[in-house]
């Protein structure tokens, strides 16, 4: 019996490493929930095709990325291991789908170098403030952390202008500090982490940032 279950939880997690992968596609490419099409020359696929078989488009004959099955490889691990090893406060339907809007933001993210703004997400982290931590907590540490960023989000704009007269630079200059997409990541992340905690997120976050800058600066050089 453990066995039919665990093999109908792999299932979900492929389905939800599916679903994943789609909004990633279309969003990258249109903004909208719309039929799928291939990434390559963005010809529509049918379902069967794009989801399951043959993933090979008909016009120009692209296989659909790596990065497909690697997400649905790990989602089906991410759904088995939450199912035996859940943290009993928060409702599995819950936290696979607040990974699942974590992973599409970060491969938005790493793909497209914009992050996806919806309120969709709001709801979901939301959702995991509140059952953790409570509704006040929740509120604050959204509110604050939002606070944050969007205070640095002004002082890298000024920072830039200043840079931009200092070097006689054109104004529309493509240069920039932070982007608003940051702004919505800090009220995620302050949402699900509340108040207090988020400030330790928030500064372990910097700390990384900055940890990483190093190791691409190094690489660079």
């Amino acid at each position: 019996m453990e066995i039919i279950l665990n093999l109908l939880i792999s299932i979900l997690g492929w389905i939800a490493g599916m679903i994943v992968n789609y909004a990633v596609d279309v969003f990258s490419k249109k903004s909208k929930i719309s039929k799928p099409f291939c990434w390559n020359c963005e010809q529509d696929q049918s379902f069967i095709n794009y989801f399951l078989f043959p993933r090979k488009c008909e016009n120009c004959e692209k296989s659909r990325r790596p990065r497909v099955l690697i997400t649905e490889i790990a989602f089906i691990i991410i759904a088995v291991f939450l199912w035996n090893y859940s943290i009993s406060s928060i409702p599995y339907a819950l936290s696979l789908i607040f990974i699942m809007y974590s992973a599409f933001a970060l491969i938005m993210d790493f793909e497209t170098k914009e992050v996806a703004m919806t309120f969709t997400g709001i709801i979901i982290f939301g959702m995991m403030g509140v059952v953790v931590w409570g509704w006040l907590p929740t509120l604050l540490g959204g509110l604050i952390s939002t606070a944050i960023m969007l205070a640095l989000y002004y002082l890298g704009k000024l920072m830039v202008r200043i840079t931009i007269k200092r070097r006689g630079l054109p104004e529309d200059t493509d240069l920039i500090a932070l982007g608003f997409g940051d702004v919505y990541l800090a009220l995620l992340m302050g949402l699900s982490l509340g108040f207090p905690t988020s400030l330790v997120g928030f500064f372990l976050t910097i700390l990384l940032g900055g940890f990483i800058s190093i190791i691409v600066i190094i690489i660079n050089l």
